[in-house]
């Protein structure tokens, strides 16, 4: 009736019915860790590269925001309250966005648990009352609650200062196990953070400062239909039940809601430069202004008078009205009013009464945890704000810091060195200094000047490089200086160490994208680029050919800023020195380095002079080398050829080859042996390759006639039998040379492996698949080289016969001349040996055979006398002294043939010895 368990062979399996509860006491506990080390690490590089991106890189971004514009301007239209609809921009090939309400649930439930124990929970709930009123959210009909959908999860944050002290929070992106979130799913649009400084600058253009916010901004755009179902959310009622509601306006924690908003004020503003056509001019003037000052919902600008001030605050409010959307609190710098408030912009102080801006650093936390790690000390680091850089040489302190733990290899958690936390703690002391760092709001650029010049310093060491912007106003009373903006990176870091030399020229290049995004923003006069490195100035006034590193930098200096405007300045004068070593808040405060060199409050004919030496030896160390080199012409079958003479190991090895290269390509290696297809790829290559080193195209002349055409880079002819059915390389074979060596080796691969056959077999067998020029010539002389078929075809040599002995060819009886030799032995049927004596005419080639039993002399004496008494004596006897037969060798050595030659003179008989002879054709060898 309940589970069980067996062991398998696979391990412990639980089967059987489980009993089900109608009640969990199971409890859920949501733990949200609001400390990324991603994204704080993205962000702190974002603030680091604003102003500074490489173009190639604002390249790639301007193409995605552009997609995200045109979807944009394609969905917006305006609903009958007067609002602006849009559409969600959702991504082209997203992952399916799954009905997460389980997740959607457990996080509703921890939000509850914490509001009641902060007894916030009816707070809470009224915001959403409210939001309904305000048709800001909607129930779900019961009827489209299955309908396909995503939940966000929300929670509270408590602002004691704000307008709106609670308020929800969502999170679009919430993920789901195997599910994407709902940011996941749409494009993010513009990066709004690097409007930062360009906004900060116009702000500080003209002598009145005036900021201003939307009220609900997000909350005033109105959804498509199809996308408010993707944004649902869960509450409960005042019965305490399950209540599913959905949003009708854009929902801030979306990652697509701030390009929302930026485009529907961008095309508000464009729609009415669009109606008032030029008229009234001042409106117009406005109406510019303000495309430029809205970072999301924040209003930031200056004007130049109390006049223009009214104009601004009378045009912008009104504009935005028509549209739902509310400008309020307005605040401006006021001379008049000695009070001490502060304005925050866009991550900023500025105090309205003094007219300073300073950094915001009431959230920087000074007690340490009893555990230092890189965590804490990156999240320390990140609370500073500093969209402008003046404090960049006191931030640059901890980012030094991290790269050396970095290099430690230490975890994120894990504490770092007794040296390290003694560093940081004396640095996070000394950084309550930054709040007396205050510059200048107003640049003083409304006023009548009589020169407005900008000047961009870099400098560099050991461990980092910097850009910092000033801008001199001249008027005819006195000049003034101000920090625009300034950075610092840290140098790279890697197995080999940077030189000074291109550390000074990264900071160079940084100085160069700086001005590019600043000297849009004012009307200067003149333009000046300030280095203490006179090889960074070789590098940049000479036009010569440098090293890759050096080439591309110089080249984009080059792009962004006028070659003759790069002046030198020495070190001690040069106000980037301290950003590029970094130094504590009491320093910076005591050094006023914001004020820039003291040397520019002078006339330029006391600025420094261009008298400096350049190191010519570390100029040329970047100078790229000059290679000669000579071009030779060789094929690539000949490379081939020269490591195989056969066509078919020539074929593997160009698919070995292309195995190679798909493994070098894929990350799914091949290790087996080579497939079919392989091989047939390799030799479809390799009749490529032939073809394109022996033909000119379809169009060479040799070919032209056999009606070729390509096929899938192989040039084909179309036989006779084209309309066949049979496969295509019967039909349109290959068309080939007869000249070219991988040519005549398959042609012997391919007699070899039919047998060695004719030269008409090797033709047909060949045709079947490849039609060779000239086939049968080039078949023919391929043939003639074949080592094997010349053994065997070849004639057996024919000497000229000798002329016959004298003895052979005279006129005598039968037997007259004989011949001896001996046969054997043989067994008789009582296994006794025996041995036949022959004796053959020289003359008439007659035989006589005597059987004996023994090779005695005795013996062959006797067959002797046997042998004359019936065919006669003969005049003259041929005999040698050995045998065709090795085991009678011995056995024959027993005759005396001394004996046989005494008893043949006796009886008148010429006995002739020849030499031994064992392969004589004849009795008695050459006779």
């Amino acid at each position: 009736s309940g589970p069980a368990a067996i062991e398998t062979k696979l391990g412990w399996t639980v089967f059987g019915k489980n009993g089900m509860r109608e009640i969990s006491d199971n409890s859920t506990l949501l733990v949200t860790s609001m400390l990324n080390k991603e994204a704080l690490i993205s962000d702190l590089w974002s603030l680091d590269a604003l102003g500074i991106l490489d173009p190639s890189e604002k390249k790639n971004k301007l193409e995605l925001q552009e997609e995200a514009r045109d979807h944009f301007l394609s969905t917006v239209k305006v609903n009958e309250e007067g609002r602006f609809q849009v559409s969600l921009p959702w991504l082209d090939n997203h992952l399916p966005l799954k009905d997460n309400h389980d997740l959607a649930v457990k996080r509703l439930d921890s939000t509850v648990k914490r509001l009641k124990a902060e007894k916030l929970y009816d707070a809470y709930g009224e915001v959403f009352n409210e939001w309904k009123r305000e048709g800001i959210i909607e129930v779900v009909p019961k009827r489209q609650i299955d309908l396909p959908c995503h939940y966000l999860p929300h929670r509270h944050v408590v602002k004691e200062n704000s307008t709106t002290r609670i308020r929800p929070v969502f999170d679009a992106s919430a993920k789901q196990k195997g599910s994407p979130s709902l940011n996941d799913c749409l494009e993010k649009g513009l990066n709004l953070i690097e409007l930062i400084p360009s906004i900060l600058h116009r702000f500080r253009m003209n002598r009145i400062g005036v900021s201003a916010d939307i009220r609900k901004a997000f909350l005033q755009i109105s959804l498509y239909p199809k996308d408010k179902d993707y944004l649902r959310f869960l509450w409960y009622g005042t019965d305490g039940k399950l209540k599913y509601y959905r949003h009708c306006r854009v929902v801030f924690g979306v990652t697509s809601s701030p390009f929302l908003l930026v485009s529907v004020i961008q095309y508000l503003l464009e729609s009415t430069l669009k109606e008032l056509n030029g008229n009234p001019k001042y409106k117009v003037d406005i109406i510019e202004q303000l495309k430029k000052s809205f970072y999301v919902d924040n209003c930031l600008a200056s004007v130049k008078n109390e006049l223009e001030l009214q104009q601004f605050i009378e045009v912008a409010s009104d504009t935005l009205a028509t549209r739902k959307l509310e400008l309020r609190g307005w605040e401006y710098n006021d001379p008049a009013d000695n009070s001490s408030s502060t304005t925050n912009v866009l991550g900023m102080v500025s105090e309205r009464c003094s007219d300073y801006l300073c950094l915001n650093a009431t959230n920087i936390i000074y007690d340490l945890p009893g555990i230092l790690s890189k965590r804490e000390i990156l999240a320390t680091t990140h609370k500073v704000f500093d969209p402008l850089g003046i404090a960049c040489p006191v931030t640059l302190i901890p980012k030094i810091l991290l790269q050396r733990l970095w290099k430690l290899k230490l975890s994120w958690d894990q504490e770092v060195d007794s040296n390290s936390k003694s560093e940081f703690c004396k640095w996070l002391n000394d950084l309550k200094h930054l709040e007396r760092l205050k510059i200048p709001r107003w640049l003083n650029c409304d006023l009548e000047t009589e020169n407005v010049s900008l000047h961009f310093f870099c400098d560099a060491s050991k461990l980092a490089y910097s850009a910092v912007a000033f801008i001199r106003v001249q008027t005819r009373d006195y000049v003034q200086v101000h920090l625009l903006q300034a950075k610092a990176r840290v140098a790279p870091s890697g197995r080999k160490e940077t030189t000074i030399a291109r550390l000074e020229l990264l900071g160079a290049t940084i100085c160069a994208r700086l001005a590019s995004s600043i000297i849009k923003e004012f009307e200067a006069d003149n333009i000046y680029f300030w280095t203490d490195s006179s090889t960074v100035l070789a590098w940049i006034q000479r036009n010569e050919i440098w090293d890759v590193f050096v080439h591309n930098r110089i080249k984009e200096i080059k792009l962004l800023t006028p070659i003759d405007s790069w002046r030198h300045v020495p070190g001690a004068m040069n106000p980037a020195d301290l950003p590029s070593r970094g130094c504590s808040a009491s320093y910076i405060i005591a050094s006023k380095w914001w004020e820039g060199p003291e040397w520019l409050y002078l006339s330029p004919e006391e600025w420094p002079k261009e008298d400096f030496s350049a190191d010519e030896k570390e100029i040329a160390l970047e100078k790229k080398k000059k290679i000669v080199s000579t071009l030779i012409n060789l094929n690539a079958s000949d490379l081939v050829l020269t490591r195989f003479s056969s066509y078919r190991k020539t074929i593997r090895l160009v698919a070995w080859i292309c195995r190679f290269v798909y493994n070098c390509k894929h990350q799914n290696k091949k290790k087996d042996e080579l497939t079919v297809s392989e091989i047939n790829e390799a030799e479809n290559l390799l009749i490529h390759l032939i073809q394109c080193e022996s033909f000119h195209g379809i169009e060479d002349k040799r070919i032209i006639s056999l009606n070729p055409f390509i096929d899938h880079g192989i040039i084909r002819t179309k036989t006779a039998i084209f309309q066949r059915d049979d496969t295509s390389e019967f039909r349109t074979p290959a068309i080939l040379p007869s000249d070219h060596p991988l040519v005549k080796s398959l042609i012997m691969e391919e007699h070899k492996f039919k047998g060695h056959i004719g030269v008409s077999h090797v033709l047909n067998s060949l045709r079947e698949r490849f039609w060779i020029l000239a086939g049968r010539r080039v078949v023919s002389s391929v043939l003639k080289t074949c080592i094997t078929c010349k053994r065997y075809s070849s004639k057996n040599v024919n000497p000229p016969a000798p002329p016959l002995p004298g003895d052979r060819v005279q006129d005598a009886s039968v037997f007259q001349v004989t011949g001896i030799d001996y046969a054997g032995p043989i067994l008789l049927r009582e296994y006794q040996k025996a041995w036949i004596c022959l004796f053959t005419c020289a003359v008439y080639r007659c035989v006589h055979l005597e059987l004996v039993t023994s090779l005695t002399t005795d013996t062959f004496l006797q067959a002797f006398h046997r042998f004359v008494a019936r065919r006669g004596k003969p005049s003259i006897i041929y005999t040698d002294n050995g045998t065709n037969f090795v085991g009678a060798c011995n056995a024959l050595a027993s005759i005396d043939f001394n004996e046989v030659s005494r008893q043949g003179a006796d009886e008148r008989i010429i006995w002739k010895f020849i030499p031994r002879e064992p392969r004589g054709g004849v009795a008695g060898g050459n006779v």
